[in-house]
């Protein structure tokens, strides 16, 4: 009958209901377990290891901010300046927490070290004046609360017009701060 065909359908539908709920439980539980050993590897300055446990992180949650965030801040200490660019876009792309505060960005970095990058992507900049680069510079720029500078480069970066995820939300908010310093 069609009500015992039903009943048999909605047993089906419960059945794969719980598998696909155990499986993204496995999925969440892999996520967090590889991103808990990457920032235990960042601790103890091991950065190959963590981006690889980050990068296994996100076979798991592939766009999570968390796993973009850590990639992007991993990258940086390595000196990968491009690499760390696209992962800090893709952080601050989307509906995530750090596309409305992009100074949430987990990065425990000491002012000096911050510094020096900044200086590093500077010289480079005077040869290769990429959008990337100049992307990142200011958000570092941002995040040292020179927001004169970080807008400079960041119109510099929008000039280009090569498509950046995160740089028309780091844009917003730098205007905002240069909007209240004023």
């Amino acid at each position: 009958s069609n009500e015992a065909l039903s009943a048999e359908q909605r047993d089906e539908a419960k059945e794969l209901l719980t598998q696909y709920e155990g499986l993204a439980h496995f999925h969440r539980s892999q996520f967090e377990a590889w991103m808990a050993m990457g920032l235990a590897f960042m601790k103890q300055g091991e950065a190959d290891r963590a981006e690889n446990a980050f990068t296994l992180a996100a076979q798991y949650e592939a766009e999570h901010p968390r796993a973009l965030a850590a990639k992007f801040v991993v990258l940086l200490t390595q000196a990968e300046y491009t690499r760390s660019a696209l992962f800090l876009g893709r952080a601050l792309a989307g509906e995530s927490a750090y596309a409305a505060h992009p100074e949430a960005l987990p990065l425990t970095m000491a002012a000096e070290q911050i510094k020096q990058h900044i200086r590093a992507l500077e010289t480079t900049l005077q040869t290769v004046p990429a959008p990337e680069l100049l992307f990142l510079v200011g958000y570092l720029y941002y995040l040292q609360d020179d927001v004169r500078l970080a807008h400079h480069a960041l119109v510099r970066a929008q000039a280009s017009k090569v498509s950046l995820p995160g740089l028309a939300t780091l844009f917003a908010a730098v205007e905002a701060r240069l909007a209240k310093n004023s």
